[in-house]
């Protein structure tokens, strides 16, 4: 079974706690953690837009990807979100156990 790591930007902190307690209550990841604020810098639509964001770093099993990608895209307020899967190529097996016992098959 292999693991990843979700790394989804957000435009506000009640964004990011939302998202991530809708995909944890759906047993899509088995946790999230919210980093920020950001700055962030980036070009849109031609012009260069500067936001303050937020990140959010969830964990999951790389069989959810999928199935994540679409509860975000449903919850998320970006036209283009930014969804990334981070392969976890090590890790201790009680946390991948964990993240197994706490995401759904």
């Amino acid at each position: 079974m292999k693991f990843i790591w979700l790394y989804i930007t957000v435009p506000d902190k009640e964004t990011g706690l939302n998202l991530a307690e809708d995909l944890l209550n759906k047993n899509l990841i088995a946790c999230g953690n919210l980093h920020g604020p950001f700055s962030s810098i980036f070009r849109w639509k031609g012009q260069v837009e500067r936001e303050e964001e937020y990140v959010l770093v969830a964990k999951t099993r790389k069989a959810l990807f999928d199935t994540c990608e679409e509860e975000i895209g449903r919850f998320h307020p970006y036209e283009c979100p930014c969804i990334v899967a981070l392969p976890i190529e090590l890790a201790n097996q009680d946390y991948l156990d964990w993240i197994k016992e706490n995401t759904r098959a």
